[in-house]
């Protein structure tokens, strides 16, 4: 497998996952807001700034949807790329080992801090990255070279 094959797909679905991630934020961006504003108060921000600031972080977190998923799935659909032929699996058993391991990383940095309550919407990353592995997986074994 060509690791150009796993940049480009990689590239289309970290797009794809960083329009997923915008939808679920668009959806949860008042409670979101709010979250932000509450922070920003708790480290004594005046108020008038700490609803600025939490407007900006709002777009902040759009932008960083799409480029966050870009750079990661590029990263991934190039070492999955790399390892394609080493490993003599099916494609949805490469995609599954990619989406599990995704999903354990992003359910141990669960663990490292961040919101104590999370929207709902935002505790499906692991199913996520399972099912966008898998896509990936897909695509490099029906497109890739």
């Amino acid at each position: 497998m060509r690791i150009s094959a796993g940049a480009k797909w990689g590239a289309l679905v970290g797009l794809f996952s960083g329009v997923i991630n915008d939808v679920f934020t668009y959806a949860y961006r008042e409670e979101l807001v709010r979250y932000a504003y509450e922070t920003l108060i708790k480290n004594g921000v005046p108020p008038q700034s700490a609803q600025q600031i939490a407007q900006s972080t709002l777009t902040l977190i759009y932008i960083g949807a799409i480029i966050g998923g870009l750079i990661v799935w590029i990263i991934v659909g190039v070492i999955l790329a790399a390892v394609w032929d080493r490993l003599r699996w099916p494609w949805y058993s490469k995609g599954a080992l990619f989406g599990l391991a995704l999903a354990l990383i992003g359910v141990l940095g669960n663990f490292a801090g961040g919101p104590a309550q999370a929207p709902a919407a935002f505790q499906l990353g692991p199913v996520l990255d399972l099912a966008f592995a898998l896509l990936l997986a897909h695509l490099l074994v029906k497109f890739g070279g």
